[in-house]
């Protein structure tokens, strides 16, 4: 029998179709030096080995296989199964690193106030090599509204969230973990460590890497819902979070090569903040590294990053403030070449960028930041 010093740790893992990298999340869980947890695995009736690997577990894990409408109806099933005090969501692609949450258990007895916690995380390839490691900045729900995420790898929240909040929103296929974390945050405390507890599994196939430009227009009305809804506090934010959402939507379809969404979303992005706060070389700086190195590639320079930039060129050429951003933008693509060495197409973007907004901007004290960057950065 265990204590309160021991509370249970119930973790879910949604599955379908599972059988390359289940054993792996599996093993992640049994291997825990923590004595006290149930591991629940929903499976939707999978065709391929995901079955044998679940017979072959013994008492380790408890399972079931039935049909299901997805992975939120398979979370939302374990989460009403789930007994434990501490509830941790665990996809089946994705394991937890040593001691993780014999951690998040001794945090959350320290911390009483904390509803959820999480921690760093590491982007790993198919054969489970770290690519990279994120860190994660200190914890705000500003950062959250798009700049942030909670990933849920690495994060652990506590029963009573789930009694009286609900599981994820089933009608969601693409960004469920982030509208869930979302929801919380508005209610509960949330605190993050400097430690990383998770690995996030980058492959061929998943949502993430196939579609990413499909997140933003699921996002997108739960944030102007929330800003709507909680207009107060999210005044000082809430305008600038959905130009950058509507902006990034931009760039993910320019980079499928989808240009009538593409150019509905940047001119969105320009309706609802006319002119923005941000600089436009600092602007045009932050959508060339997410073009060049996006988080669903694990911030590996992406194959379809030319493809990017040159469509979201076209969607900024009606105005003159997108001219400005355009121009830098180029600007910035001139000078990542010179890193290469390819001297006649840096002279090409710079001589672009310089019809843009004017060789007089180059000596501004924001555009030679920029280009500092751009060099500099890898």
């Amino acid at each position: 029998m265990y204590s309160e010093v021991t509370p249970q740790v119930t973790i879910v893992t949604p599955s379908y179709n599972s059988a390359d990298f289940l054993a792996q999340a599996i093993g992640s869980v049994r291997n825990q030096s923590y004595p006290n947890i149930r591991h629940l695995i929903i499976d939707g009736q999978s065709t391929d080995g995901t079955l044998d690997i679940l017979r072959s577990t013994g008492t380790s894990v408890e399972w079931i296989s039935e049909p299901d409408n997805g992975q939120a109806d398979a979370l939302n099933k374990g989460f009403a199964r789930a007994t434990g005090q501490i509830i941790g969501w665990l996809n089946a692609d994705d394991t937890y690193a040593p001691g993780t949450i014999l951690a998040a258990v001794e945090y959350l007895q320290r911390h009483p106030q904390v509803d959820l916690v999480y921690g760093n995380f590491n982007f790993v390839d198919e054969q489970g090599q770290v690519i990279h490691t994120h860190t994660a900045a200190s914890y705000s729900l500003e950062k959250l509204l798009y700049a942030a995420i909670i990933p849920q790898a690495s994060m652990f929240f506590r029963r009573r969230i789930l009694d009286e909040l609900g599981g994820v929103n089933p009608t969601l296929h693409y960004v469920l973990d982030w509208e869930f974390t979302f929801r919380i945050a508005r209610r509960y405390n949330v605190a993050n460590v400097p430690q990383t507890w998770g690995n996030f599994r980058i492959a061929p196939g998943t949502k993430s890497v196939q579609q990413p430009e499909q997140f933003w227009p699921e996002m997108i009305p739960i944030l102007q819902q929330a800003v709507s809804e909680d207009a107060a506090r999210f005044h000082r934010w809430g305008a600038d979070a959905l130009f950058m959402a509507h902006l990034l939507a931009g760039l993910e379809f320019a980079r499928s090569n989808m240009l009538n969404p593409a150019q509905k979303y940047v001119g969105r992005a320009f309706e609802i903040v006319p002119v923005p706060s941000r600089h436009p070389a600092v602007l045009a700086s932050g959508l060339y590294r997410t073009a060049m190195f996006p988080w669903h590639s694990a911030f590996r320079p992406h194959p379809l990053a030319r493809q990017a930039l040159d469509n979201l060129s076209q969607c900024l050429t009606d105005t003159p403030l997108k001219r400005d951003i355009g121009g830098y933008l180029n600007l910035c693509r001139g000078l990542r070449l010179v890193r290469q060495g390819k001297w006649a197409e840096t002279h090409g973007y710079v001589t672009q960028a310089g019809h843009l907004i004017g060789r007089e901007s180059f000596y501004h004290w924001r555009t030679a930041r920029m280009l500092l960057g751009a060099i500099v950065k890898p």
